[in-house]
């Protein structure tokens, strides 16, 4: 998460976004995006879903 410690970021292969720009919402749709055909969608302000296909 981009409100981790530098020490961290430096070493890590991708650095979501902080939680307060929907850091966690990004990480969970990137890593469904990697394992399934679903997409998380945040585009409701204040509500995510999912939607696969």
């Amino acid at each position: 998460m981009g409100n981790a410690p530098d020490e961290l970021k430096e070493i890590s292969d991708w650095v979501a976004p902080p939680y307060w720009e929907d850091g966690v919402a990004e990480a969970i749709g990137r890593l469904m995006n990697q394992s399934s055909t679903c997409s998380l969608d945040t585009t409701i302000k204040g509500a995510s879903h999912t939607s696969c296909s």
